[in-house]
């Protein structure tokens, strides 16, 4: 029997029926993002779990496979190589960070659960994304299927849920208001840290168009030359190549995990990026900056959430000249209640048991196979 899921026809209209397994995959595009959920899916569910990981998670992988994981690559070829397709077409449950079209293979009797790699969202995506709409109606057709393949979309406060239901699409009932994977791990990560002087950390967003995340670079960079008296650390999006840069002598790449900044950044510079979220969570006075001199380019492409200068803990700076200003002059306290709010906002159901929120959701799919919780 053909199943329409959400409204909208399905990868099970295409495929042939496939009988699935009590398996469990997980498709992961950003490391340090999951709490540890892998290592307790593999607790729970020993050798029923196979994790597929693009490139950048090479690393991580390779952590999660010397602790007897099953890890596989996740590029077009590489899917279609060995059993990875069956893998993936035949796995009751799967997890996923993010967007990825091969959901589109998913049946309707499949249940795929998205955790997301962030807490919260300032850029727009999907259908809110301008661009989404300009593309062509086979595309859209494709993206919306994707969209549905969700049965649960793991969120921390009711205005992320209000996002993917408008972005994706969504009936508001799939969004589960069960915390955030990455706050758990960026909170163990912290705990983690040993304290040394402070310093800011400028981390910048990903641009569209390379050449504008550059001359971006380039105003930052003129700025902190000239605050000889501060350290600045710098983590950029994995797109600029750091070998192209000389940097001031008070400027220095951070280019380990960024959670490991956190706990010693006494100022954050950042723009529509996430880490926002992160560093409200760990620093118990957080200060953050927005340098956003392409402010207006950004709106049109990819966008930002239209609500943004309502709730944004800190100043926005549009030109260079006022940012070396805008870090001279900085105060927690004129800043105190718009930090609070807005941590409130995106933290609402953080309690720290979102992996067991998650894994109740797997078991009551998988039932209790094997395996026990540390």
């Amino acid at each position: 029997m053909n199943i329409v899921k959400n409204g909208y026809m399905t990868a099970a209209m295409l495929w042939p029926k496939r009988k699935l397994t009590s398996t469990i995959v997980y498709i992961m595009s950003f490391s340090f993002n999951e709490g540890d959920l892998i290592k307790q899916l593999h607790l729970n569910y020993p050798g029923k779990v196979t994790v597929f990981f693009v490139d950048k998670c090479r690393k991580y992988a390779e952590k999660l496979k010397s602790g007897g994981i099953d890890v596989r690559p996740f590029t077009p070829k590489s899917l279609f190589l060995g059993r990875n397709l069956s893998l993936l077409k035949q796995a009751k449950v799967i997890i996923v960070d993010n967007y990825f079209p091969e959901l589109a293979v998913t049946a309707s009797d499949q249940i795929v659960i998205q955790v997301w790699h962030a807490d919260g969202a300032i850029k727009k995506f999907g259908w809110d994304d301008p661009q989404t709409k300009q593309r062509s109606y086979q595309d859209q057709k494709r993206f919306q299927k994707v969209y549905n393949s969700f049965n649960y979309v793991v969120v921390n406060s009711d205005k992320m849920a209000g996002i993917f239901q408008r972005s994706y699409d969504l009936n508001l009932k799939v969004t589960k208001k069960l915390g955030s994977l990455r706050l758990e791990t960026a909170r163990k990560v912290a705990k983690t840290v040993k304290q040394t002087k402070k310093f800011i950390l400028y981390a910048p967003t990903y641009r569209p168009e390379q050449k504008d995340m550059e001359h971006i670079f380039r105003q930052a960079l003129a700025t902190f030359s000239k605050l000889s008296e501060e350290q600045f650390y710098v983590h950029l999006h994995p797109t600029i190549n750091q070998e192209n840069w000389t940097l001031p002598k008070n400027v220095h790449w951070w280019n380990q995990n960024i959670m490991e900044s956190y706990p010693n950044v006494k100022l954050l510079i950042t723009d529509y990026s996430a880490s926002t979220f992160e560093y409200l969570t760990i620093q118990e006075q957080p200060k953050i900056i927005f340098f956003c001199p392409d402010f207006d380019k950004y709106k049109k492409n990819p966008g930002i959430q239209e609500d943004f200068l309502e709730w944004v803990p800190g100043p926005v700076v549009k030109s260079q000249e006022l940012l070396g200003q805008a870090i001279q002059s900085y105060s927690y306290e004129a800043n105190e209640q718009l930090l609070k709010k807005a941590k409130l906002l995106w933290n609402q159901y953080e309690n720290g048991e979102t992996v067991g929120e998650i894994m109740a959701l797997v078991k009551k799919e998988l039932g209790e196979i094997g395996g026990k919780n540390e």
